[in-house]
């Protein structure tokens, strides 16, 4: 993938506790990669030729123009061109002190912003009746009431076009009009047929490499399920890039066709109706907009719970809440946010005991515990636990060299284990003394643990009471 332009004028921010990370729009094109994922060399070659001489002529016409700019004297055959270069370096310079200058003013508008958030704060503090409904607070009122007593409290009407704004098909459709638009604004949509319309989150202050090294090993398992011909599992599985650029900053690509489950929940309960899963996805796929239909939807969701369950009892991942768990236009459960693994939990405490999150609402949404689907999701977990067993080396050599070279990820630094015991630790979760039989016993142990597990549920609304995350 090439990227053609960067359009900062239609960034937008997301504001958090603690960090500010904003989306960025790319024009880009796909580019043509052989089945080793490399681009042609030929193809590499003539690019950068391309590039070399459009630079080449790029300055070429800089020069010529400062040199002939409005208001010179023309210069005679065989003079120097010191005045047409000293040109140059007089823009140059003015532009330089104009940039200063904007940027003192920035950072004059954002102390002044700060210093009257920060009198409000205080005078709010001050006043004794400036007492008001917290987000966290509204969010568990209109989790735990009724759909009549909610919308009595919350004052809306009970009309179907009550929150549409938040509402995945709203966001799609606004997804596909930002791209019409930007299509028909670009210079480069028409000159390339492969022109498409990219988003990347862009973070600052937060270490990325442990979750570029996490997506890096859900590709691996992605890889195993395809080497044991499990193509739904591997289908079930949608990796996304994660690029670390410094210690403290990168970007990740935005799922622009996904909501997470959190607030899909706060979606349903503005409108006033039930915040199940399983209607969530009704309302959803049942549209004529929908990308696949809610039969579709309910197996790729099967599918990818099953194969995301195989990557969380192997990699240990924690902090599973609504918010880290996306559904795609296809109704696949994308997990994101793998910033404790192997070992290291939320505080330091594990409060997660089963092996993956496998709740009755998810289970509800492909017919509930008994039916058709979940003796193909109990199957395909089965299958894909043998798979990895089979293909254990893809995860254990990776993790061995980044134990080995003295990485400071979080799950090797922040935790009381030594780095050989999070080693044995792994390898002895792929089970490989068990034999095929064996394994299904123990996979048949770990869904029945997990399934509507207690600390699951406790852990859900310990996020509802400290995040407003609705479980």
């Amino acid at each position: 993938m090439r990227v053609l332009d960067v359009l900062p004028h239609e960034a937008r921010s997301f504001s958090t506790r603690e960090r500010n990370p904003y989306m960025l729009f790319l024009e880009v094109v796909e580019t043509l990669e052989t089945s080793d994922g490399l681009a042609d060399s030929s193809s590499v070659a003539s690019s950068k030729h391309d590039r070399l001489a459009a630079r080449g002529r790029s300055r070429k016409a800089i020069l010529t123009s400062a040199i002939l700019a409005p208001g010179r004297v023309t210069l005679r055959a065989g003079a120097k061109t010191a005045v047409g270069v000293k040109n140059v370096v007089n823009r140059s310079i003015t532009k330089g002190k104009a940039g200063v200058g904007g940027v003192i003013d920035g950072q004059r508008e954002r102390r002044t912003k700060h210093v009257q958030r920060r009198e409000a704060a205080l005078a709010q503090e001050n006043d004794p009746f400036s007492i008001t409904e917290t987000p966290v607070e509204k969010t568990a009122r209109m989790q735990q009431a009724a759909p009549g007593e909610a919308g009595q409290a919350g004052g809306r009407s009970n009309t179907p076009d009550s929150g549409a704004t938040d509402a995945p098909e709203a966001r799609s459709e606004a997804w596909r009009c930002r791209m019409d638009r930007i299509r028909t604004q670009s210079a480069h949509a028409a000159n390339e047929p492969g022109w498409q319309l990219a988003a990347v989150i862009v973070k600052a202050d937060d270490d990325l490499r442990q979750e570029m090294f996490c997506m890096h090993l859900i590709k691996s398992f992605r890889n195993a399920f395809s080497r044991a011909g499990l193509e739904d599992l591997a289908n079930g599985l949608r990796p996304y890039s994660i690029q670390a650029t410094t210690s403290s900053a990168g970007f990740i690509e935005a799922l622009v066709d996904a909501t997470s489950i959190a607030e899909t929940k706060r979606s349903m309960l503005k409108q006033h109706n039930a915040a199940s899963l399983e209607a969530c996805y009704r309302a959803r796929f049942s549209a004529e907009q929908s990308v696949v239909s809610f039969e579709t939807a309910q197996r790729n969701a099967m599918y990818s719970v099953a194969a995301y369950a195989v990557v969380q009892y192997i990699l240990q991942l924690k902090d599973r809440h609504n918010g880290n768990i996306l559904i795609d236009s296809s109704g696949r459960m994308v997990h994101i946010d793998f910033a404790f693994m192997l070992g290291w939990a939320p505080g330091g405490i594990t409060f997660e005991k089963p092996a993956f999150k496998l709740t009755k609402d998810m289970v509800d949404v492909w017919g509930g515990r008994g039916s058709p689907l979940w003796d193909a999701f109990v199957s395909s977990f089965v299958d894909g636990l043998q798979a990895i067993q089979q293909h254990h080396e893809l995860i254990m050599r990776d993790v061995e060299v980044i134990a080995a070279c003295g990485a400071r990820f979080p799950f090797l630094t922040r935790t009381t284990l030594p780095r050989m015991r999070i080693l044995k630790l792994l390898r002895h979760r792929f089970k490989l003394w068990k034999s095929p039989q064996q394994l299904r016993r123990y996979a048949l142990t770990l869904i029945d643990e997990a399934y509507d597990n207690f600390w699951t549920h406790m852990y859900g609304k310990f996020q509802l009471l400290t995040n407003g995350i609705p479980p």
